[in-house]
């Protein structure tokens, strides 16, 4: 399912397809999302983003590629239950908040490359161990859960 970002009384808030949100206005006129004001929803969306990428950020010693970032994909689509096709992640992997350089980027056409070149990343993450995969597919995985404390 793709996610649409609504702009809203000068927040991003994203919405994904199957979600239905009550967009009202408050007593002071504000924008509230859910009963949240919507300046609250964009800011806990940019703390998602920051943590996404610092745990990016603390696991790049196990990335051995750009097809590293499959892995965070999968993490992300089934850990996360985040909704975004695989284009939309890559556009949103190279945009988040990194402090430091990274040694791999995620271009355009990474993660296809990834799911073409390696099955196991159809199967649902905790499923991997059962699939003999990689070691370093295994350690990337338990290490950016433990980076996102998941």
């Amino acid at each position: 399912m793709a996610s649409n970002t609504v702009y809203v009384q000068g927040s991003y808030v994203d919405v994904h397809d199957n979600e239905v949100v009550n967009l009202s206005i408050d007593k002071t006129g504000k924008v509230t999302v859910d009963g949240k004001p919507a300046d609250n929803i964009a800011s806990e969306s940019v703390r998602s983003d920051e943590h996404l990428a610092q745990a990016i950020e603390r696991c790049q010693e196990y990335f051995w590629g750009n097809s590293a970032y499959a892995v965070v994909f999968c993490i992300w689509r089934d850990d996360l239950k985040m909704r975004l096709t695989q284009t939309d992640f890559e556009r949103k992997v190279e945009a988040l908040p990194y402090q430091k350089a990274r040694d791999y980027q995620c271009p355009a056409g990474t993660i296809a490359n990834a799911f073409c070149h390696n099955q196991i990343y159809n199967e649902r993450v905790d499923d991997w161990d059962v699939f003999n995969p990689l070691p370093r597919i295994i350690k990337l995985r338990n290490v950016l859960r433990n980076a996102l404390k998941l």
